[in-house]
């Protein structure tokens, strides 16, 4: 009775204005009432919740992650007795909360297997996984307010014929359901921030019989106020972990790092490589650009970003700051860092470019905005053993254009481009200024280095 998929209804809500002139600012889908009506199945699962809810409810639809849908239906599995489930807050009862329903299907009767109302204020988000090892997946929700520093577990699972409700009293910023000590089954991994009340914390966890049970433990970054990014995956090709992209405020500055939690499968344990419990932090990971842990070479393995300062480069808060962000993969087996690619990364225009070896510690970067310019220059260092040196000969220049900038670039004086590649309205192109030069590449070379973000 397993479910093996658990797909997403989108309702569609459709708002048609028949006068001219008029117009709707700012129109909250969970305001409207009476979504347009569906057929079949999907009409008896909107019977059962008129029959519950007296007709008279909003649907409520998950804030993050993969399930936005107010609605949430099995539709790989006709055998199972779960068939769909539904969240929605009555209008008949004042701060009523909200309540999420799960509705099964006997033969052909259609019917509320369990309803448990929670006092909420929004639904942060639902997850699917086998928690308990029944070979049944169970829904995991997290009930929120109106931050994501202390959302609430609770756990419904399929008993026989009705749902069933565990409210765990475990609260988190983030969350995800996975099988992350790779034995089979699903764990709820959390993470959360620092708080007045306990320190920030990565917690596992699995259900047991009617109870809560805590597989691992481990600290987390103090200093994190939130995270910018949670991602699972390959951290290399034998193992599995979560890389958490925390972000620190101080004042007007933000500060970034890389937390990568993993089951250590010969301790038992959960194992937070970057951690250091001296200070508490996780800073060698610390870097003042947004740039996230990532798939950056299409491996199937998430890679982690160092950032160094470019040579010349001397602060680094400022935005014309430019950096080498390099690209490593965690090999757990003996704790190294084990170098990808290193790549100069212009945030405002939606692209990087990869370093070629030779030019590492050799070559620097000047970044002009208004001219949408980025400018690599050999490096001339003093000599004196300081960070002191000058710029030297232009290698390489990556400019975006306009459509009609680039048709008119004989005109402006930049017919020397050649095109790398086109975004909208934007055409991203690149000269070689000098290129005789022994530090000078091929403009084969820079095509295939030269890569758009997506931004």
């Amino acid at each position: 009775m397993k479910l093996k998929k658990i797909a997403m209804m989108c309702i569609i809500l459709v708002v048609t204005m028949f006068f001219s002139g008029c117009s709707v600012v700012g129109v909250d889908p969970q305001t409207l009432m009476s979504p347009p009506r569906p057929t079949g199945e999907k009409e008896k699962i909107h019977e059962v919740l008129d029959e519950e809810a007296g007709g008279d409810y909003t649907l409520k639809y998950p804030r993050r992650g993969q399930y936005r849908s107010a609605i949430i239906i099995d539709e790989s599995n006709r055998s199972s007795l779960l068939e769909a489930v539904v969240l929605y807050q009555s209008n008949s009862t004042e701060n009523a909360g909200i309540t999420i329903m799960f509705v099964g299907r006997e033969g052909a009767e259609w019917k509320n297997i369990g309803s448990f109302t929670n006092p909420a204020t929004q639904v942060d988000q639902v997850q699917f996984g086998d928690v308990d090892k029944d070979g049944s997946l169970d829904v995991i929700v997290g009930w929120g307010g109106s931050t994501n520093t202390s959302n609430e577990i609770c756990v419904y699972s399929l008993r026989g014929n009705v749902v069933e409700e565990l409210r765990t009293e475990r609260s988190y910023s983030e969350m995800i359901v996975t099988d992350l000590d790779a034995d089979g089954y699903e764990e709820i991994f959390t993470a959360s921030v620092t708080t007045p009340d306990q320190p920030a914390s990565a917690n596992l966890y699995r259900v047991r019989g009617s109870a809560i049970e805590t597989v691992g433990v481990a600290d987390l970054d103090v200093e994190v106020t939130s995270y910018l990014s949670v991602s699972a995956g390959m951290i290399n090709e034998d193992q599995y972990g979560i890389f958490l992209d925390g972000v620190k405020s101080a004042g007007t500055i933000s500060a970034y790092v890389t937390e990568l939690v993993y089951w250590d499968s010969a301790q038992q344990r959960l194992a937070v490589p970057f951690y250091d419990p001296g200070t508490g932090t996780a800073n060698y990971m610390r870097r003042y650009i947004s740039v996230t842990s990532q798939d950056i070479n299409g491996d199937k393995v998430i890679e982690i970003p160092v950032l160094t300062l470019l040579p010349g480069n001397t602060n680094p808060t400022s935005e014309e700051t430019c950096y080498l962000t390099n690209w490593y993969r965690y090999l757990n087996q003996d704790d190294t860092l084990e170098r990808v690619m290193g790549v100069v990364t212009n945030s405002r225009e939606g692209y990087w470019f990869m370093v070629p070896d030779m030019w590492r510690d050799q070559v620097t970067v000047r970044v002009d905005y208004p001219s949408r310019t980025m400018a690599f220059y050999e490096w001339l260092p003093s000599g004196d053993g300081t960070q002191n040196g000058a710029i030297g000969a232009a290698l390489l220049r990556i400019q975006v254009f306009t459509e009609e900038e680039w048709k008119n670039r004989s005109a402006t004086g930049t017919e020397g481009f050649t095109e790398l590649a086109r975004n909208d309205n934007s055409i991203y192109a690149a000269s070689l200024p000098q290129p005789d030069h022994a530090l000078s590449l091929r403009m084969e070379d820079v095509i295939e280095s030269f890569e758009l973000t997506g931004r």
